[in-house]
């Protein structure tokens, strides 16, 4: 699963997609969860000081994105 953070507007979107050309190119093997990727940008607006996010729907999104990450994980790991 790619998480991204960044306090700019698209840092983590540029990262990821570079990483998951990275993670999909021949050779490498990787499984790679298509979709909800989660890029959360202006962090410093949606966390508080001790890096707790605050913002409901960003925990909404993250827990969901977690999910899907476990069940695609499970089967995975059930067709080897």
């Amino acid at each position: 699963m790619i998480l991204g953070a960044t306090m700019g507007p698209l840092g983590t979107v540029r990262a990821q997609s570079h990483l998951r050309q990275v993670l999909d190119s021949p050779g490498v093997g990787m499984q790679i969860l298509p979709g909800n990727e989660f890029l959360l940008s202006a962090v410093q607006d949606k966390m508080n000081a001790d890096g707790d996010l605050t913002d409901n729907k960003v925990v909404e999104w993250l827990d969901h994105c977690v999910a899907d990450y476990l069940k695609f994980a499970h089967q995975l790991a059930a067709n080897d």
